[in-house]
């Protein structure tokens, strides 16, 4: 069986997402936008930071499944996400996800959107946003 994707809310406001090495599969998807939407529905001001810094290239389902997904749920994405972080250390993979959400036209309802070649320089960038966002101090 594969990994799944994991949370780590121990940080909060700052929400932890790790992508599994290998790409999940349909229902682990559907699982992992279950599990994502209860944060939204906290109604608390956060950031997300997304780790595939191990993690090859998720599927072409996957990606178009989460970018519905998003735009379905803007209604509660927006008043709440402060920004989107993702953690990838391969140039082609920062490259190739910057442009995918352009295309998908999500990056207006998870902006700002900032893609880190490390946790280090991301985990920063979350607690400017955090602070600009008036939300509670980060665990960092």
């Amino acid at each position: 069986m594969a990994e799944a994707i994991t949370f780590d809310d121990s940080r909060w406001p700052l929400l932890l997402v790790k992508h599994p090495l290998e790409p999940v599969d349909k229902q682990a998807t559907l699982d992992y936008l279950v599990r994502l939407e209860t944060y939204f529905l906290r109604n608390e001001k956060f950031v997300a930071l997304f780790d595939v810094s191990g993690a090859k290239p998720p599927t072409a389902e996957h990606r178009f499944m989460v970018a519905t997904w998003v735009k379905a749920k803007q209604d509660i994405i927006k008043p709440t996400l402060l920004g989107t972080a993702y953690v990838m250390p391969n140039l082609v993979q920062r490259l190739v996800l910057t442009t995918f959400l352009k295309f998908m036209d999500t990056t207006e309802i998870i902006g700002p959107v900032k893609v880190f070649n490390g946790m280090g320089k991301a985990k920063a960038w979350a607690h400017e946003r955090l602070m600009m966002g008036d939300a509670v101090e980060l665990k960092l």
